[in-house]
């Protein structure tokens, strides 16, 4: 390496800057204390430093001396911002360079105020040599006249002499004459006869040294320059379809798109990337072709749903003649069909919250943040449930409904019916700061805003928080858990809970590993988590271990691992898959993950707006997710929420299957069910849909006994790991209205 500063002394040099021109000079500046002995402190008014240069002529192989660039040795400047050092001073400065100079800047203390010396920024230049500044027409411009004249300015006064009306050519031919003005700075070149014959790009040139300078016989460099003569500008006349028109037949579809010039385009300067698709319908440009004369370019577009576009065009994207670039172009268009899933924003929480348990209600159609708190200090447990219509799109707070005590942060919640009521059922929980743990139970109507205990308090409760939990079947399972809070470990036991007569039974079978805050949920007939906490001593750790729990055989076993460790959230049914929305501690994240039981793979969904754990999460399970408050990206308790929204249900419709696998038993009853099956290895997916039923929920029933309750979707999904023959059959909840029978053989 080549040292730029030639001093011997010890004195700083710092932040220094480099400019190239397009002449091939380099100049390189810098902040250079050499001539002082000391600053002083910042603000006094003492000598410090001044700005030095060395430039080279020679694309860097060699260089000039280095010099003073700057005219006064400055004082160190004051440093105002309490938050930088206080001796800090030039950072981020950056030299730029065209042809004719480079140009920089810098920061120095020579002006006084009240005798302190302040930071301002002055700028300065280094000549480069003697060149063509500007043009009349400009380089690169498009004219549509035919000129005689032409303008030249120059970045010096030239040598009269020195000038010849022949150094001046346009496309080979030179001017008949000049005139000079601007003290000898600027030349006007006459032609005769214009030089610009055709439409199309135009050549202007002098060659190098024709030209010299007064002051020192310096030569011109080399010029050379385009324009583009056009008699008329390129621009779009119209589209099929027109400028707020809709593409048809509904998407997911390809579609051809034609732009229509007023004059003929040249084919080779189109290509798929000019057309630019902006909006939510996940539109592609994928071929064009020049068409009608060339006049035309028809594109091919392909969008995967519905809603609105914006096509638009780059100005100069295309060209006419060469050179005619378009102007921009831009229009709004509409696609048929059904438009994406999408996060947006929803209202706030009534107030800030986390370590509360989200539940869709399928009776009514709402969102409940069960318990949970407004804070990390003692006393901030909220007392009644927070609603969320939907509808009305705004929150509540159920003031008639309270709860038993303030044992209410990282409860294990969900859908129960008792009786043909259905009812939101709470086990355990804690409260923050005294770290009491409750086994409590309670359940909660939200149609008669009533809340009530259970006595059938979970039996780890005395000292334990429940881990992951589900329903299936009308139970409540908990998976894991959190002992002796907040310096225990994590829990291997699995538990159920039967509303009528209620009650709890430990599982014969024990989680592979003890975890906490498992993400959980049902698919099915089969419970699937994803992730959780491995708590020793109170010292959480994430993991990506992932199981399925089969309720019915009391058996577990391992499914592929989610692809990052995740806890303190969620794991939801959503369309057959296991979605696992955000979560991770202490840290969250706003990675939506999702696990396909029939391919034992994992991928990552649509990310949610807000990084967020510990929040209120659920799902209607067919085209829509809620997310509120929880722990954000910054650590805050938040109240913001978080909507999933499918105008359009991605949940795969039942289909006639092709093979005749599928046996429906037709039975009296104004409820009919048809069924299908989708394979994967060693396991079967049986997709049942139903017409007729009119109650909120339905029971689904598998060989005679209850496998699920679900929401009245019409769909549903069950999973088999055994080969046989399987009868199913629906009712409403609560009734004796049934569905006719369908059997599904599952062989090898």
């Amino acid at each position: 390496p080549l040292k730029l500063n030639t001093d011997t002394t010890t004195r700083p040099q710092w932040q220094p800057n480099l400019s190239v021109s397009p002449a091939g000079t380099l100049f390189a500046m810098w902040y250079d204390a050499r001539e002082t002995g000391s600053c002083g402190a910042p603000g006094a008014n003492t000598p410090c430093y001044r700005m030095w240069a060395r430039k080279s002529n020679d694309n860097g192989v060699s260089w000039l001396a280095d010099d003073m660039f700057s005219d006064v040795v400055t004082p160190l400047p004051a440093q105002l911002d309490p938050g930088i050092v206080d001796c800090y001073v030039g950072d981020y400065d950056y030299g730029s360079a065209i042809l004719t100079k480079h140009v920089t800047s810098w920061a120095d203390g020579r002006v006084l105020i009240g005798g302190s010396s302040q930071q301002d920024a002055f700028t300065d230049r280094e000549l480069v040599g003697f060149a063509v500044t500007t043009t009349t027409p400009a380089c690169n411009s498009i004219i549509n006249t035919q000129p005689v004249d032409f303008v030249i300015n120059l970045s010096d006064a030239a040598l009269v002499s020195s000038v010849q009306a022949s150094d001046f050519t346009v496309n080979g031919t030179p001017a008949n004459s000049f005139t000079l003005s601007n003290g000898n700075a600027t030349i006007t070149f006459h032609f005769n006869s214009t030089p610009v014959v055709t439409q199309g790009l135009q050549t202007m040139h002098i060659a190098g040294g024709a030209i010299l300078r007064a002051s020192d016989n310096s030569p011109i460099f080399d010029f050379t320059c385009t324009f583009c003569y056009a008699v008329t500008p390129l621009q779009v006349t119209t589209t099929v379809p027109p400028v707020g028109g809709t593409f048809t037949p509904p998407a997911p579809n390809t579609y051809t798109y034609d732009v229509n010039f007023n004059q003929a385009i040249d084919p080779a300067s189109v290509q798929t990337s000019d057309l630019t698709l902006t909006g939510n319908v996940g539109g592609s440009v994928t071929a064009v072709s020049v068409i009608t004369g060339n006049a035309t370019a028809r594109f091919t577009v392909h969008f995967n749903f519905g809603g609105s576009v914006t096509a638009s065009i780059g100005a100069g994207a295309i060209t006419a003649v060469g050179c005619n670039g378009n102007a921009a172009f831009s229009g709004n268009y509409t696609v048929e069909g059904p438009e994406p899933c999408s996060w947006s924003a929803g209202p706030n929480l009534p107030s800030v919250g986390t370590r509360f348990v989200g539940v869709f209600f399928p009776a009514n159609g709402k969102f409940y943040a069960m318990g949970g708190r407004s804070s990390d200090s003692q006393g901030s447990e909220f007392r009644h449930p927070f609603e969320f219509d939907p509808v009305g799109n705004a929150w509540t707070t159920d003031m008639a409904a309270t709860y038993p005590d303030e044992i209410v942060n990282n409860m294990a919640c969900g859908v129960l019916n008792d009786a043909g009521t259905d009812y939101i059922y709470c086990a355990g929980g804690s409260q923050v700061v005294v770290n009491l743990v409750t086994g409590r139970v309670f359940r909660y109507n939200p149609i008669t805003h009533t809340l009530t205990t259970v006595s059938a308090p979970w039996p780890p409760g005395v000292n334990t928080l429940p881990g992951g939990f589900t329903v299936f079947s009308n139970k409540l399972y908990i998976l894991g858990g959190f002992n002796n809070p907040p310096t225990g470990d994590s829990t291997d036991q699995i538990w159920e809970f039967t509303p009528s007569p209620a009650g709890w039974m430990q599982k014969s079978t024990l989680l592979p590993v003890p975890r906490s805050y498992i993400p959980t949920t049902t698919i099915g007939s089969l419970i699937y988590t994803g992730g959780g906490s491995d708590i020793v001593a109170g010292s959480l750790t994430d993991t990506t271990d992932s199981f399925v729990f089969d309720p019915v055989a009391d058996n577990i076993s391992t499914i592929a691992s989610i692809p990052r460790a995740t806890s303190n959230t969620r794991g939801l049914n959503f369309c057959n898959q296991l979605y696992v929305l955000g979560g991770q501690f202490p840290t969250p994240s706003n990675e939506v993950d999702i696990y396909d039981p029939l391919s034992d793979t994992w991928s990552v969904g649509m990310p949610m707006l807000t990084a967020r754990r510990n929040a209120a999460m659920d799902t209607d399970g067919t085209d829509h997710f809620w997310a509120a408050g929880g722990y954000d990206g910054t650590g805050a308790v938040s109240a913001t929420m978080d909507i999933f929204n499918c105008p359009v249900s991605p949940c795969a419709s039942p289909t006639p299957t092709p093979t005749p696998t599928v046996t429906p038993t037709p039975t009296p009853g104004r409820i009919v069910l048809t069924a299908n099956e989708k394979r994967g290895q060693d396991r079967v997916q049986v997709r049942l849909s139903w017409t007729g039923a009119t109650s909120p929920t339905i029971n689904i029933y598998r060989d005679g006994v209850r496998i699920a309750t679900v929401q009245n979707t019409g769909r549903y999904a069950d999973v088999l790991t055994t080969h046989g023959f399987f009868t199913y059959q629906v009712c409403e909840a609560g009734t004796r209205n049934c569905s006719n029978e369908v059997r599904v053989r599952f062989l090898r």
